[in-house]
Parts: C-alpha cells; sequence; structure tokens
C-alpha cells in the first residue's frame, strides 16, 4: 500500500500512535511480548523493561504528559458530540449487541421527540431487536441518578456536561 491510498484516518492513527509512543522521550523498551510455546503473547506493561536509551529524546517529559493530557480530553467527548450534533451521541450503546445507538426525530401532533434506536444488522440478516427509548426528562433523570451513583462508589467515568438535563 502506498502512503496516497492510506486514508485519513489510518493517517490520523498513525499519528496519535507516534504522539503517545514513549520512545521520543529516549527511552529503550524490552519485553513487551514473551515467546510460548512458537506464539507471541503480550506481556503487561508493569513488566516492561524500560531503559533510558542512548539516543537523544525528542520530546520532553512535561510536553509528553501534555500531548497525553491534550488527547485524553479529545477522546473523553466523541466527535459528533463534540461538535454538537445531539449531547449523547456516540455515548449511548446498546445492551443486546454492543453497537452505538442511532437518533431519530418524531413527530406527532401533540409532539416532537427523539428516540434511540438499534439499527444494526447481524451477518445472517437479522436486526437487533432492542426497542430503544424515548428521550424525555424521566431518561434524562435516570441517567443523572446512574452517573451520580457510579461517581458516589468512586469510578473512574467519562466527564459528561449535563446541560441538558438542567433544560429539561
Amino acid at each position: 500500500m502506498q502512503a496516497a491510498e492510506i486514508s485519513m484516518a489510518g493517517r490520523i492513527i498513525v499519528l496519535l500512535d507516534l504522539l503517545i509512543n514513549e520512545i521520543h522521550l529516549g527511552y529503550v523498551i524490552y519485553g513487551k511480548t514473551r515467546n510460548v510455546r512458537g506464539l507471541a503473547q503480550l506481556v503487561d506493561k508493569e513488566d516492561w523493561i524500560k531503559v533510558k536509551g542512548t539516543h537523544e529524546p525528542l520530546k520532553t517529559e512535561a510536553e509528553h504528559e501534555l500531548i497525553l493530557v491534550k488527547i485524553a480530553q479529545n477522546n473523553i467527548i466523541p466527535k459528533k458530540t463534540r461538535n454538537g450534533a445531539l449531547p449523547l451521541s456516540g455515548l449511548l450503546y446498546c445492551a443486546k449487541c454492543g453497537r452505538t445507538m442511532q437518533y431519530r426525530r418524531t413527530v406527532t401532533k401533540n409532539e416532537i421527540y427523539w428516540s434511540t434506536v438499534c439499527v444494526h444488522t447481524y451477518p445472517d440478516g437479522s436486526k437487533c431487536d432492542q426497542k430503544g427509548r424515548k428521550l424525555d426528562s424521566a431518561f434524562y433523570h435516570a441517567l443523572y441518578s446512574t452517573f451520580l451513583s457510579i461517581h458516589a462508589i468512586g469510578a473512574m467515568f467519562v466527564k459528561v456536561t449535563f446541560w441538558i438535563i438542567v433544560q429539561v
């Protein structure tokens, strides 16, 4: 494959890999894999051997930490959400098949509302039978309560702005 054939998404992934790589800090890392019965197995990151190498670092530890923080900030909220498409775009997943839920705007005589649906089709041609849910104030209050309970336990959780819940 030539460089011109690589998609933009592929280029971004390569660039991200280069940015987060610790080799550019001057380290040489050994022991990422081990050979077990002729098959390579990944080793836990704690067990890697990381040594300051003989090559000159291309970035400092402070620059590397700043890069990781910036990447983490961008990963917290999916691109569609950052663009303001819908507040929960890319954050809701189907409980049955694990795919991201899609949003539908429904207009009736009495109201206009948004709902979530799963449109995943399995390889055998059957569709996911997840019913979906109307995104009403009860939904947002239940979501907010779940976030609070997870936060109370002390679990690591993605920060989400709850401006829509306040407006409901």
